[in-house]
């Protein structure tokens, strides 16, 4: 699929929000209209522009709001809040306080001369527009990263033995790893020819608070090993999988993770229910460039 396509589907979700901003719009039903499946979607959205779907959706809304506050003197507060889906005034008010930095009714006194030249005064017909290209140039980066730094394949991945922690928290995985280090060290296993360290995620960052997300942190053994105080043992079976190798940057890992998603969605293949994982093959801090050589792979039917 190339950049023209994925700014079509793209397009067409926007559009799908703008028509239907007043009604519910969850993202089974948004990701349909723009022919993703869920499960890619929210990685791709989230990607493409900075935002979850979730805030999108009420930041466009309360722009919304905010034009109707500019432009209709005489409907009141509460009549807007329902009629863009906040549960009652209350909600709407701290809602629109949290992104304009303003009550709904101080907004609609002071606006006129404070917000003048804001974006979201903008409209067409009374209603604030929304620039589109911005977004477009975030697809083609993403199109741009896969043909510059991934390799995918269809593999069928071998079992491994693998001892694990459990560690609560996508941005302090390091602690985790240096724990479970500290275990293998003395027993040897630091010092395998062909290391190889693992992450799998029990839980999705599109429904779990990041610092919430558990995540199986883990070293790959030659054979099994009794467990211990904090750490288990399990035989991973992933069996067939799209497997993205790259080598990546602290920063880029979030990308290789939507890179990953998007060739899956074009490719047609349907993500089995295992977490995925990651296997790495270098200490990133010996590397020239401070980078990670690793397989990120999600288990497909």
């Amino acid at each position: 699929m190339n950049s023209e396509e994925h700014q079509h589907r793209i397009s067409k979700a926007f559009l799908f929000i703008e028509t239907h901003i007043k009604e519910s719009l969850s993202l089974n039903r948004v990701a349909r209209s723009a022919f993703y499946t869920p499960f890619h979607f929210h990685r791709v959205f989230k990607e493409v522009t900075g935002e979850t779907l979730n805030g999108y959706i009420t930041r466009r809304r309360l722009e919304h709001c905010s034009a109707i506050l500019l432009n209709e003197p005489g409907v009141p507060v509460s009549s807007i809040a329902e009629t863009y889906g906040f549960s009652n005034a209350s909600a709407f008010s701290r809602a629109f306080k949290k992104h304009f930095g303003m009550s709904p009714s101080s907004f609609r006194t002071e606006a006129p001369s404070k917000f003048s030249k804001i974006r979201i005064v903008e409209s067409k017909n009374g209603i604030p527009v929304t620039h589109f290209e911005p977004y477009f140039r975030s697809i083609d980066n993403i199109l741009n990263f896969i043909a510059m730094n991934a390799t995918f394949e269809i593999k069928e991945v071998p079992n491994k033995h693998v001892a694990y922690l459990t560690h609560v928290g996508l941005m302090t995985q390091t602690q985790g790893y240096e724990k479970i280090m500290r275990w293998a060290r003395p027993k040897g296993y630091m010092d395998l020819p062909d290391l190889v360290m693992t992450s799998m995620y029990l839980d999705s960052a599109k429904v779990t608070a990041p610092e919430k997300v558990r995540v199986n942190i883990g070293i790959v053994l030659p054979e099994p090993v009794k467990e211990e105080s904090g750490i288990h043992y399990m035989e991973l079976n992933p069996g067939r999988c799209v497997v993205g190798s790259f080598t990546l940057g602290f920063s880029e890992f979030e990308k290789a993770w939507v890179s990953i998603f998007v060739w899956i969605n074009e490719q047609g293949y349907k993500v089995r229910d295992m977490p995925p994982f990651e296997f790495y093959y270098n200490d990133f801090r010996t590397h020239p460039e401070q980078k990670s050589i690793v397989d990120i792979c999600v288990p497909i039917e």
